[in-house]
């Protein structure tokens, strides 16, 4: 049991490095920081691949294991508790995240219209085109 110990006490504190790096990535967004949002999106999405396998092998120790001790079922559940409030927290952070890029993807495209017709506007000026 001491390998699902470990493994889920590694589990939760990756939990808590993701929770951060999206933290981090709301708050860059907010002060319109968006390469630096993208690469802490970028080193978060990596976190949660290490998450995803990882709760794979602890999952497959839990259906392994025999004869568990109380205290063993009460660490898999409040692990199970913990995983299921972060998950709800996660998904919550990310809609607000979806909505700042969402925003940021507007603001650029519109500066691009804005751009081209400017240089529309600026081609029936020019008269060194007229052939």
């Amino acid at each position: 049991m001491d390998n699902i110990e470990r493994n889920i006490f590694f589990h939760i504190k990756t939990l808590k490095k993701v929770r951060g790096l999206t933290l981090g990535i709301l708050s860059d967004l907010k002060a319109q920081e968006v390469e630096k949002a993208l690469i802490g999106i970028q080193n978060r999405d990596n976190l949660l691949k290490v998450i995803f396998d990882l709760n794979n092998i602890i999952e497959k120790h839990i259906e392994s294991a025999q004869n568990l001790e109380q205290k063993d079922h009460l660490l898999i559940k409040a692990w199970r508790l913990d995983l299921d409030e972060w998950s709800k927290n996660q998904s919550k952070k990310n809609k607000e995240i979806e909505e700042l890029l969402r925003a940021e993807r507007d603001k650029i495209t519109n500066e691009i219209a804005v751009i081209f017709d400017k240089k529309s506007r600026h081609k029936g000026y020019d008269l060194t085109n007229v052939k």
